[in-house]
């Protein structure tokens, strides 16, 4: 028996053998259709095999069994009674959610970063009783409290059965470019929001054995230019719900990561995105603003994504749906890739060399801003210069005298006033016998003040 048909052997027996235990544990929904399905791996075999050939044809048939395996339609739980909340609805994809839950059945409450703001009209609106709007900044641990007390006062004797962490910020700017404050902004809203959340509201989930749904990003394994500051706090969310996740499998808490990629949200495509970016230039060190360029600059602004980028999806269906996914299936998988981008460049980001991902990060992302962007010899001795020619006009600046201008305090009471015919002025009042002297502008009066300006 040969190498080939032991793995081909045994990749159909695992898959067998998995398919049968879901079943078991009632995880799966095999009607007659479906049932049909599980042949395929007995008919797929001799094709790779005879028609492919060698380990590619291995590889091959373990990729589409394994695709098989992960797709079979699943059993779900009883959505009517479940209470789920949700960070970020304000607009966007945790906006979307929220409604796509309600229409479930679902009782959703959906906290907003801004309580009464078009976002928070519009989920009232357009859902039905079941939805709870909440005030919430993840960023402070008051208000999350807060939330958390209203939580368990309109719980009603139901129990919160799922989270799903989908506030986020985003913000374009190079490392040097980007200040230090901003930088923690996105980590504090991005990863650290939810870790705030988990510890939380963990102990209420705890007790109904539910569901965390954290999404991220593509970015959080797709390096992309211009991002350093959303790009990491993303990463940093990713690795944070994968120890999660196995640390919670004793609680009987599934985890699942939502990784989305090139949908148009307004954290990507808005005017704040912009607004942002300006306002890093205007605290930008002026000696590295002059070594970028302002040509720089204006190319880094043309590179920034627009509400009109055919890159972007404007149906954020896919991702309500894996999020409503990763909280009613009996099953849910670890990791929910939504966008067709997000499925091509993770499995390069996977797969292909460091050259590779480099590459595409820079070519096919559009926000890397190439060297010609940058001065060329005789703008930067035309910048070099006016930078001296600055700090010369300061230095002169900060050496010129100051003008100085005597005050002489002495008018006798008899109301004699004295004049000086050498510009010093005589001001103030004394009695008499303290009259000062006129002659050198000093004053005998202990009292008297002298200041020169």
């Amino acid at each position: 028996m040969s190498a080939k048909l032991v793995l081909y052997s045994a990749i159909t027996l695992c898959f067998n053998g998995l398919v049968l235990r879901r079943y078991l544990r009632d995880e799966l929904l095999l009607t007659f259709p479906y049932v049909l399905v599980l042949i395929l791996p007995t008919v797929a075999q001799p094709f790779c095999q005879y028609f492919l050939g060698g380990f590619c044809g291995v590889f091959v048939f373990a990729a589409a069994v394994y695709k098989l395996y992960e797709n079979l339609p699943q059993q779900f739980v009883n959505v009517k009674d479940k209470v789920v909340l949700i960070t970020g609805c304000d607009t966007g994809l945790g906006h979307a959610t929220a409604l796509h839950l309600d229409s479930l059945g679902a009782h959703v409450f959906a906290c907003c970063y801004d309580k009464n703001g078009t976002g928070e009209r519009d989920l009232v609106a357009n859902s039905s009783s079941r939805l709870t709007t909440i005030e919430l900044d993840v960023t402070d641990q008051e208000q999350i409290q807060e939330a958390l007390e209203i939580v368990k006062d309109l719980l009603n004797g139901r129990e919160l059965w799922g989270m799903v962490n989908n506030a986020g910020v985003c913000l374009y700017g190079e490392a040097e470019i980007t200040t230090v404050e901003a930088f923690k902004k996105m980590w504090e809203v991005n990863c650290l929001g939810h870790f705030r959340m988990v510890k939380t509201f963990l102990p209420l989930l705890r007790k109904s054995r539910g569901r965390i749904v954290n999404v991220t990003s593509m970015c959080d394994k797709v390096a992309t230019p211009s991002f350093p500051a959303y790009c990491s706090s993303k990463a940093a969310a990713l690795g944070f719900s994968n120890v999660l996740r196995m640390e919670l499998k004793k609680w009987g808490i599934d985890v699942s990561i939502i990784q989305p990629g090139g949908f148009k949200t307004q954290a990507v495509v808005g005017t704040q995105f912009i607004t942002r970016y300006q306002q890093l230039l205007a605290a930008l060190d002026p000696k590295i603003a002059d070594d970028y360029g302002k040509r720089y600059f204006t190319t880094a602004l043309g590179s920034m994504y627009t509400s009109d980028d055919f890159r972007f999806l404007e149906d954020f269906s896919p991702v309500s749906v894996a999020v409503a996914h990763a909280l009613f299936a009996k099953s849910p998988r670890a990791h929910y890739l939504c966008g067709p981008p997000a499925l091509v460049l993770d499995w390069i980001a996977s797969h292909l060399p460091a050259f590779v991902n480099d590459a595409i990060g820079m070519l096919v992302t559009g926000t890397y801003v190439p060297e010609s962007a940058l001065p060329n010899d005789q703008e930067k001795r035309a910048a070099a210069e006016r930078r001296q020619s600055q700090q010369r006009a300061k230095n002169q600046r900060a050496n010129m005298p100051p003008k100085q201008v005597h005050f002489k305090l002495g008018t006798s009471e008899s109301g004699n006033q004295e004049s000086s015919t050498n510009g010093v002025q005589n001001v103030g009042t004394t009695e008499t016998g303290n009259q000062g002297n006129s002659g050198n502008g000093t004053e005998s009066t202990p009292d008297s003040t002298h200041s020169s300006t």
